[in-house]
């Protein structure tokens, strides 16, 4: 079985819970943006993401789909 089948073709911002406060009812959320390509030289080529972590209301979790539209 190969990977590929089981992730979407594109690069896409993600976000997790990683951890739940059940006293204050927050989430702590972490999230990349969008790759950033970086390219050294034309044998060198990679991305960057950057990174984004915070607390959200807990009964707002946020899905991967409302973390992409977010401004």
């Amino acid at each position: 079985m190969r990977i590929g089948h089981l992730i979407p073709t594109t690069d896409m911002p993600l976000v997790v819970d990683v951890h739940t406060e059940p006293t204050t009812r927050q989430v702590l959320e972490v999230g990349t943006g969008y790759p950033i390509v970086v390219v050294r030289d034309k044998n060198l080529r990679g991305a960057r993401f950057n990174c984004y972590e915070f607390k959200h209301p807990i009964n707002d979790r946020l899905t991967d789909e409302s973390w992409q539209l977010a401004p």
